[in-house]
Protein backbone atom coordinates (compact mmCIF):
# COMPACT_ATOMS: atom_id res chain seq x y z
CA UNK A 1 0.00 0.00 0.00
CA UNK A 2 1.35 3.40 -0.71
CA UNK A 3 1.15 6.47 1.05
CA UNK A 4 -1.55 8.33 -1.33
CA UNK A 5 -3.90 4.67 -0.65
CA UNK A 6 -3.01 5.04 3.12
CA UNK A 7 -4.21 8.44 3.06
CA UNK A 8 -7.87 7.60 1.77
CA UNK A 9 -7.76 5.35 -1.33
CA UNK A 10 -6.78 8.55 -3.79
CA UNK A 11 -8.26 8.48 -7.28
CA UNK A 12 -7.78 10.18 -10.10
CA UNK A 13 -8.02 14.03 -9.79
CA UNK A 14 -7.29 13.97 -6.18
CA UNK A 15 -3.59 13.75 -5.73
CA UNK A 16 -3.36 17.73 -6.08
CA UNK A 17 -5.56 17.28 -2.30
CA UNK A 18 -3.59 14.18 -1.49
CA UNK A 19 -0.39 15.71 -1.89
CA UNK A 20 -1.61 19.14 0.52
CA UNK A 21 -2.83 16.05 2.97
CA UNK A 22 1.27 14.98 3.21
CA UNK A 23 2.48 18.35 3.59
CA UNK A 24 0.21 19.35 6.46
CA UNK A 25 1.11 15.94 7.80
CA UNK A 26 5.29 16.74 7.13
CA UNK A 27 4.38 19.86 8.78
CA UNK A 28 2.96 18.84 11.89
CA UNK A 29 5.82 16.35 12.32
CA UNK A 30 8.44 18.78 11.98
CA UNK A 31 6.24 21.07 14.64
CA UNK A 32 5.73 18.14 17.23
CA UNK A 33 9.92 17.57 16.64
CA UNK A 34 10.43 21.56 17.09
CA UNK A 35 8.32 21.46 19.96
CA UNK A 36 10.30 17.84 21.59
CA UNK A 37 13.59 19.90 21.23
CA UNK A 38 11.92 22.86 23.17
CA UNK A 39 10.98 21.11 25.75
CA UNK A 40 14.58 19.44 26.11
CA UNK A 41 15.41 22.53 26.04
CA UNK A 42 13.20 23.98 28.88
CA UNK A 43 13.66 21.28 30.77
CA UNK A 44 17.60 21.81 30.80
CA UNK A 45 17.18 25.39 31.99
CA UNK A 46 14.98 24.62 34.75
CA UNK A 47 17.59 22.00 36.07
CA UNK A 48 20.24 24.58 35.43
CA UNK A 49 18.07 27.18 37.53
CA UNK A 50 17.93 24.53 40.41
CA UNK A 51 21.19 24.37 40.35
CA UNK A 52 21.77 28.20 40.32
CA UNK A 53 19.49 28.62 42.95
CA UNK A 54 21.09 26.14 45.31
CA UNK A 55 24.61 27.59 45.14
CA UNK A 56 23.06 30.78 45.83
CA UNK A 57 21.76 29.38 48.80
CA UNK A 58 24.77 28.08 49.91
CA UNK A 59 26.48 31.63 49.19
CA UNK A 60 24.43 33.30 51.66
CA UNK A 61 24.95 30.75 53.93
CA UNK A 62 28.48 31.27 53.90
CA UNK A 63 28.33 35.41 53.91
CA UNK A 64 26.25 34.76 57.16
CA UNK A 65 28.63 32.38 58.43
CA UNK A 66 31.11 35.37 57.42
CA UNK A 67 29.20 37.95 58.79
CA UNK A 68 29.26 36.64 62.25
CA UNK A 69 32.43 35.56 62.51
CA UNK A 70 33.93 39.40 61.22
CA UNK A 71 30.74 40.76 63.91
CA UNK A 72 33.15 38.14 66.99
CA UNK A 73 36.30 39.58 65.54
CA UNK A 74 35.33 43.13 65.72
CA UNK A 75 33.54 42.87 69.26
CA UNK A 76 37.03 41.16 70.26
CA UNK A 77 38.77 44.23 69.69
Amino acid sequence: MGLLEWLGGVKKGQYDEAIARCDVIEENLQLRSRGTEAFARLEALQTRQVEKERELSELKAENAELREITRTDVDSL
